[in-house]
């Protein structure tokens, strides 16, 4: 019988020192079901994550652009910043015929960034919405691709020489 125990953005986002917290809980969790005695204080572990967490929500949710925000912007207006998109390429798009965030995206890699769509797909649906003259909940988000794909960690662990890195003499001063 095995266990699975989840840490990290997979298991959702909450910020850094909320992962912080969250992998620890998970590795001494994982301790707790392989039969080992632990000697940390998992409960103060738990409510540190909870402060924690509790934290990274409300930053998350203050990032959020409010309803009606697009209307504020200009052609010229950064809509994706990780990707340097503006509205006018996001327009553009639209009027070539993309009809879904999907399309969208597909056409100007808007949303591809690392943010993964965060802060600019409301705006993009907006967008979109108004050009089909529907409400915005009719347009449907795109679907989570997460950047990574698993790596075992024989892979990561394989055979790795340090001295074969190629590491630049320092600047002169």
């Amino acid at each position: 019988m095995g266990g699975c125990f989840i840490c990290g953005d997979g298991a959702g986002i909450r910020g850094s020192l909320a992962a912080q917290t969250h992998g620890k809980l998970a590795g001494l969790s994982a301790v707790v079901f392989l039969g080992a005695k632990i000697n940390h204080p998992i409960d103060e572990l738990r409510r540190e994550h909870t402060r924690a967490a509790t934290f990274g929500e409300a930053m998350s949710k203050l990032s959020i652009p409010r309803p009606g925000l697009s209307k504020l912007t200009t052609a010229q207006t950064v809509v994706c910043r990780c990707e340097g998109i503006t509205r006018a390429e996001i327009e553009d798009e639209i009027n070539l015929g993309a009809q879904s965030t999907t399309s969208v995206k597909s056409g100007v890699r808007v949303g591809m960034g690392p943010c993964g769509g965060k802060f600019c797909q409301t705006a993009i649906s907006e967008f979109i919405a108004k050009a089909k003259s529907c409400p915005v909940s009719e347009i449907v988000p795109p679907t989570a691709r997460p950047p990574l794909r698993p790596v075992s960690v024989n892979t990561l662990a394989g055979d790795f020489d340090y001295s074969d890195l190629p590491i630049s003499k320092p600047s002169p001063l």
